[in-house]
């Protein structure tokens, strides 16, 4: 619950809004889904979510390491 904190009122009814649409196209989809389907397809979601925050973890590492100026160019800036 802690992690909902800093999340504002129009994007907590916005994730609201995506959870409802996921959930109502697992149970009344085309394909009725079992409990145990259903658990697959979060845990692919959940899956999707931690590739994802890897990706952007490295992307920010990267980044980090472009913005420090190697070893005694700061220096020959001032």
């Amino acid at each position: 619950m802690e992690e909902w904190m800093g999340i504002t009122p129009y994007r907590m009814g916005t994730l609201a809004d995506l959870a409802s649409k996921v959930t109502k196209q697992m149970i009344s989809g085309a394909w009725h889904l079992t409990y145990e389907e259903m658990e697959i397809v979060l845990g692919m979601i959940r899956y999707g979510i931690e590739e994802s925050q890897k990706v952007n973890q490295k992307l920010r590492e990267a980044e980090g390491a472009l913005s420090v100026p190697p070893e005694g160019e700061e220096e020959a800036c001032s």
